[in-house]
Formats: C-alpha cells, structure tokens, sequence
C-alpha cells in the first residue's frame, strides 16, 4: 500500500509525517567522512612512493658487491670515500679518480720510458731485421744468431719491449670498471646520487644541463694527445702520425656522444683527462724526464725511412699470399722459377725421346 495514500486521511501533523517520510533528511556526516577525489589520490600516490622508496632501500640493502668485479669495487670505493670523508658523492669520484690516477703513475712512467728506449732501438732494429730477410730462407743457426742479438740490443739500451703492454692492460679493465661501476651505480643509490651533485650539477643521474662536461672531456683528450705527440710518432713517424689523427677525429667527434652521459660518468671522464693531462704535462718536463731515465727523441737516421701503415700491411697481405717482401726474396723466387721451367723442359725432351724409341722399335 502507498504510505503517502495511507497518511493522507489523518491530519496536519500527518502531512508533515508524510512530508518527512518521503524525503528523509540528509545525514550530513557520511556527506563529510567521505574521500575527494584529491585525498584518494594523494593517498595513492603517497603509498606508491613509499613503496618505490621501500623497493629502492630493498635493492641498496640487498645489493653485495663482488670481490673479483672491478665495476663492483668502484662502487664500494665511491661509496666508502663518500661515508669516511663526507664529501657530495660528486667529489667522492673525483677523489677516487685522482687516488686511481697517483697509484698508475710509475706505470706511466715505466709506459714512456720503455716507448722512449724503443724509439732508438728502432734504427738498428730495422736494419737487423732487413738483414736477416735478405738470408731468404734461414737455417736454424742463422735464426738462433738473430734471436741472440736481439736480446743483445734490447740489453744493451736495457728496455724491455713486453713492459710497454702493461700500462695499457692495467688501466684498461680499471677504465671500463669506473664506467660501468658509476652506471650501475645510478641504479642502486639512484637518490642518493640525484642530490649528491657539485658545482652547476647538483643532479648525478641526468645529463650536463649546460654540457659544459661533455666539452671539457674532449678539450682535455684533445690536449692530452697533442702534448703525447711526440712520444706517439718517436718510433714509428708514418704510422704515428695516422693514430694521431684518428684521436684528433675522435676527440671533437665524441662530444655529442657524451651529452647523453649522466654527469657521474663524465664528473669520472673528466677529471680522469684532467689528471692524465698533469701528469704528461709533468713529464715534459727535462729535468723530470732525465730522473726518470725517459729518453728524448731520437734524430732520424739520414736514407733509412720508416715504413708507413699502408706499406706495413701490403707486406703482411703478401705474406699470407705467399708473394715476396724484399727484393732478394723476388730474386730468389724468379731463380727457382727458372730452374723449374728447365726442369719442366727437360722433363718433356726426355719423354719426346722415349716416345721415339718406342715408335723406332715397333718400324723394326
């Protein structure tokens, strides 16, 4: 039945009853408790972050570096500076770096002392060499007496040509660690790192804002290699000369290259060039040179030429054809392919003379 029908026969007061029933009053306090859309979303978004910063704390707190893993140590160096010194962890890396360059020192010392010995080993060298070649095809006396004199020249210019790969092999790996170390570094303390910036980068994990960056790493390797020239071109001028080039190239080429790096690995970048840079500019230096036994620039020997790159592999892809290198060797080669032509020639007289007898015997 409809109540509104049901209340109509009674009274006023009943109007006001049927008035009240049909619409009830608004309860103003479930109106009040309810949620906007904003606090819902900032609650959201509050648990969100909070559950990103635990996944983050999660992975710095779970993270145990590897012994034998040179990106690994870099990490624990970085950090481990950070936390004794309290420096922004911009300065930690650039405290690492400078720590990194003094310990290779001596072997960059050792690295142009052996280049600048071998630079006047070269000459004499070379012409050891030319005589050896011209032997054509040696005996084993004569490769036993080539072998002991050069161990004879490298000891008497006391240089060891093996030493100049040990600069190289050590702060290749050491390089590549600090590079990939403060790029998974960005990973693991990715907040730590956004506020442990210096100077114009307060932000380590986003690039240069000014790339300022980018171009001193490239001004410096540009000057590192122009002040290395010499020491590049000493022993080899031909081929020297083209590896400079190609660095020069490389140096401008490798700017825009590195505005995409984030400004931990160029704060490493550029301070590692920086250092390198001191370091060769110290050891220009005559009387640094002389207390080191670096030795200068030998004179060229006046006839004697330095193959270039180009030559150096023509005469390597002639070898693995099988061709001849010198010109005693082509010698050589024509002689023995005369005499296999008088042997092939004779050869065929013998069977044109068999073939004869043969014929002669059977008209009998």
């Amino acid at each position: 039945m409809d109540r509104r029908c049901f209340s109509a026969s009674t009274g006023s007061g009943d109007d006001a009853s049927t008035s009240i029933a049909s619409n009830p009053p608004v309860d103003n306090t479930s109106v009040t408790t309810n949620p906007s859309v904003d606090e819902t979303l900032n609650k959201l978004f509050a648990e969100n972050s909070e559950s990103a910063t635990d996944a983050l704390q999660a992975v710095a707190d779970t993270w145990s570096p590897t012994w034998y893993n040179v990106a690994d140590q870099a990490i624990v160096a970085v950090r481990s500076l950070h936390e004794l010194s309290g420096l922004e962890y911009g300065w930690s890396i650039v405290g690492v770096t400078l720590i990194m360059r003094l310990g290779l020192f001596p072997l960059m010392v050792m690295g142009q002392r052996t280049s600048s010995r071998m630079a006047h080993v070269q000459p004499e060298l070379n012409q050891m060499r030319a005589r050896y070649e011209a032997l054509g095809t040696p005996s084993r006396q004569d490769q036993q007496q080539f072998g002991n004199k050069i161990r004879a020249l490298f000891k008497r210019y006391d240089v060891n040509p093996l030493k100049a790969m040990i600069p190289p092999i050590v702060q290749l790996p050491l390089f590549m660690g600090m590079f990939f170390g403060l790029q998974k570094m960005d990973r693991i303390y990715p907040e730590e790192l956004a506020a442990g910036g210096i100077l114009w980068f307060p932000d380590l994990t986003a690039p240069d804002p000014y790339y300022a960056l980018p171009v001193l790493s490239g001004v410096t390797f540009l000057a590192m290699m122009e002040l290395n020239k010499d020491q590049m071109t000493a022993s080899n001028p031909a081929q020297g000369q083209i590896m400079l080039n190609v660095f020069r190239v490389m140096s401008i080429g490798m700017v825009p290259f590195l505005m995409t790096f984030d400004t931990s690995m160029l704060c490493y970048w550029t301070a590692n060039n920086t250092l390198t840079l001191a370091q060769t500019a110290f050891l220009q230096q005559k009387s640094v040179r002389d207390a080191f036994g670096i030795w200068e620039r030998p004179m060229p020997v006046p006839g004697q030429e330095t193959p270039s790159l180009k030559e150096m592999m023509e005469k390597i892809m002639k070898q693995s054809r099988g061709e001849a290198t010198s010109e005693t060797q082509e010698i050589q080669r024509h002689n023995q392919a005369v005499e296999t032509k008088k042997r092939a020639a004779e050869m065929m007289r013998q069977a044109r003379q068999k073939r004869r007898g043969i014929t002669g015997n059977r008209n009998i």
